[in-house]
């Protein structure tokens, strides 16, 4: 394996080229890929270990390893660091951390695990916030972009975190049948991902669903009135 101090020219490495030296030591089981030509490295799998328990908060722990491995897939500083630490914050009620779901099952005098995982499905679209702003930087006001940019990222998104809680929770306006819950889940995704042609199949869903919901339960309090 060539050395990029030792066996790589220095005229060959140019400074607005050279990223970053990844130290690999010899038998390592990695799965990496080596240019000889240009020393360029290009990892295949990788793997990454925290060293710390439940004990301790995991916020610092997950920005400080998941930062710089997220930023190294290609996403921006800003927006790889709010990636992490967001996950982090939502720690507190994902078992088996889960530290604010715990105290709220204390106090509820509650089975501990049982309530972290009902705390977990209730905020499953809080979930998915985070890929949000991993697709479209906007929402944390990177690049280029105005204001219209700005409102509609954040309507089509909220617009899509709604239908996924919908179809999470099984109900809307009135209780929803599994189909319907597979359909809303699945609009709430593509009103999460950027781009026009989504977001019109993600809104054209809900108002479907909304207006056969009160068509529906218009007809039901007719029967029972009859």
């Amino acid at each position: 394996m060539s050395n990029i101090w030792h066996d790589i020219s220095p005229a060959r490495i140019q400074p607005e080229d050279f990223v970053a030296v990844i130290e690999i030591p010899k038998g390592s089981k990695k799965k990496y890929e080596l240019d000889k030509e240009t020393g360029e490295v290009r990892i295949l799998d990788y793997a990454a270990v925290v060293d710390c328990a439940t004990g301790i908060h995991p916020n610092p722990a997950r920005v400080q390893d998941g930062g710089g491995l997220v930023q190294g897939m290609g996403m921006d500083l800003m927006a790889a660091n709010f990636f992490v630490f967001y996950f982090g914050i939502v720690a507190d009620i994902t078992p088996p951390v889960a530290l604010a779901a715990y105290a709220g099952s204390a106090i509820a005098k509650a089975p501990p695990m049982r309530t972290a995982f009902n705390a977990t499905r209730l905020a499953i679209a809080a979930f998915i916030v985070p890929y949000i702003f991993a697709f479209n930087n906007t929402m944390l006001f990177i690049g280029d972009f105005g204001p219209l940019d700005v409102v509609q990222v954040v309507l089509t998104s909220s617009v899509g975190m709604f239908l996924i809680a919908a179809g999470m929770i099984g109900y809307m306006l009135r209780d929803l049948n599994w189909g319907v819950r597979i359909v809303c889940i699945a609009a709430g995704l593509m009103l999460i991902h950027p781009g026009t042609l989504t977001d019109i199949i993600g809104i054209g869903v809900l108002v479907v669903v909304l207006v056969f919901q009160i068509i529906t339960g218009k007809g039901s309090k007719a029967v029972k009135a009859a």
